[in-house]
C-alpha cells in the first residue's frame, strides 16, 4: 500500500506507514467488498480462478507445444509424467533456449523445459503464490486443481485478482 502522505510503499493491510506514520484508517478499506489484504492473504488460488493447464508430455517436440499454445492462446504448458509435474515450458523460455539454437522439429520439450516446477494446490493462499513468483523469478505457476488436473497462473492474472472491483 502506497502511502497518500509521503508515497512511501509498505506492505498490504499497515494500518500506519513504516517511513512517516501517517495512519491508513482513511485509506479505502475495501477493493471489491473485500479488502486487498483480505485477498492477498486470505483468498486462495481456486479464488483466483486458474484456467486448464495445457499438458504435455516430455516426448513432445517444440514445434508441436508451440504449435498447442498457440491454438490454446496461453504462454505456459506443463510437462506432466505420470500424473505429477515434471517441468513447465514458457514462451520466454523457448525463446532463451530455443530460437536459433535447436531444431524445435527434433527437440523434446524436456530438452528446454525449466524442471522442477514449483505446483501449488488449490486451496494455497494467494500470498504464498506470490512468495513463491519472488523467490523463484517465475512469471506462472502450476496449481493442482480440486478434481485432481491441473491449472496455471500466471503473475498477472493474481494481480489482476487482487485488483478486481
Amino acid at each position: 500500500m502506497k502511502c497518500p502522505d509521503c508515497g512511501h510503499r509498505n506492505l498490504a493491510g499497515a494500518e500506519f506507514c513504516e517511513h512517516c506514520s501517517t495512519p491508513f484508517s482513511h485509506a479505502p478499506a475495501s477493493l471489491g467488498g473485500r479488502g486487498l489484504a483480505e485477498r492477498l492473504s486470505g483468498g486462495t488460488m481456486s479464488d483466483a480462478k486458474p484456467r486448464r493447464a495445457l499438458v504435455l508430455e516430455p516426448g513432445a517436440t517444440v514445434a508441436d507445444a508451440v504449435r498447442r499454445m498457440r491454438r490454446a492462446k496461453t504462454g505456459s504448458a506443463l510437462v506432466v509424467r505420470g500424473g505429477r509435474p515434471e517441468g513447465v515450458l514458457t514462451e520466454h523460455g523457448l525463446i532463451q533456449k530455443v530460437v536459433s539454437l535447436r531444431d524445435p522439429s527434433k527437440t523434446a520439450v524436456s530438452e528446454v523445459m525449466e524442471t522442477e516446477p514449483v505446483c501449488l494446490n488449490a486451496e494455497d493462499p494467494v500470498a504464498y503464490a506470490f512468495h513463491q513468483i519472488s523467490l523463484g523469478g517465475y512469471r506462472h505457476l502450476a496449481v493442482r486443481l480440486a478434481d485432481g488436473s491441473f491449472g496455471t497462473v500466471s503473475a498477472q492474472e493474481l494481480v489482476e485478482y487482487l485488483a478486481e472491483e
